[in-house]
């Protein structure tokens, strides 16, 4: 977009088809961008041939995992059934939508700051279309229930921004004084949000304590159920009593050389 050199259609196909071998969520940031070009005067990228062949050298790039999926009967369509009705199921929406607040609280001025600059910024007038691959992308996360922590991803690009715009437009007069309380307010933000959202507590803390977290929806997991500790947090926990216990019975086993350990998850 800043210099119209058309070797960066080959970067961006290399960089999605990369993000594509390591996860398919990738995806939802396409389903973001491609309307988005369609809304800005970029459209004219579709006219240009190089683009079809960035895109085919993406293609390239991926073919080796689609030729695995197909092999395989597509593992990944029967993963996605399963997620759906096991874990998206308890998704709702309105959650999804408080916990983007929430994830990056801390920065809320600077991600607000870049929706207003990529809109009414005139340097930024040529990069509005990364509004709308975020509004377009949120939305389609929206539709399909997607887990709150899915989009975590897409506000690194609006952090950068919203940093830029702040920098330029508290740098002079009496504006400049505003720059320790900008600094200032994600510091803040972090004491109410150490107490409560990171693993930093015991266990029978929490326990004892659960109000303070249940109020917050922490204490909700995938399985749309209060327990007694945040998912991911229980989720650390017993990994290596696990695995002893397996080890401890495997030992045991009379004929170890013909037996398999069935792994049912990452612990």
């Amino acid at each position: 977009m800043k210099t119209d050199d058309l070797k960066w259609l080959y970067v961006g196909a290399t960089a999605f088809a990369i993000g594509f071998l390591n996860k398919y969520n990738i995806f939802f940031l396409l389903i973001g961008l491609l309307p988005s070009l369609l809304l800005t005067e970029h459209r004219k990228i579709f006219l240009k041939p190089t683009l079809y062949f960035a895109i085919l050298a993406g293609l390239v790039l991926i073919l080796p995992n689609l030729i695995w999926q197909y092999n395989n009967n597509f593992p990944v369509f029967h993963h996605l059934k399963e997620l759906a009705e096991t874990q998206l199921v308890n998704v709702n929406r309105f959650d999804f939508l408080k916990n983007q607040l929430l994830f990056f609280v801390g920065s809320l001025i600077v991600i607000f700051s870049s929706f207003f600059s990529l809109l009414f910024y005139k340097p930024f007038q040529k990069y509005r279309l990364f509004f709308f691959s975020i509004l377009f992308t949120l939305t389609a996360f929206l539709y399909f229930k997607a887990k709150d922590y899915y989009a975590i991803g897409i506000y690194p690009i609006c952090i950068a921004f919203g940093s830029v715009y702040l920098a330029d437009v508290l740098k002079d007069g009496w504006k400049k004084y505003l720059q320790p309380v900008a600094i200032a307010v994600p510091l803040l933000l972090f004491i109410p949000i150490y107490n409560v959202a990171f693993p930093n507590k015991s266990p029978e803390y929490i326990v004892q304590h659960s109000e303070n977290y249940k109020k917050l929806g922490l204490l909700r997991w995938e399985d749309g159920k209060d327990h007694l500790l945040p998912q991911d947090f229980a989720d650390m926990l017993g990994w290596k009593e696990l695995a002893l216990k397996v080890d401890s019975a495997y030992l045991r086993l009379p004929n170890r050389n013909n037996t398999l350990i069935l792994c049912d998850n990452y612990g």
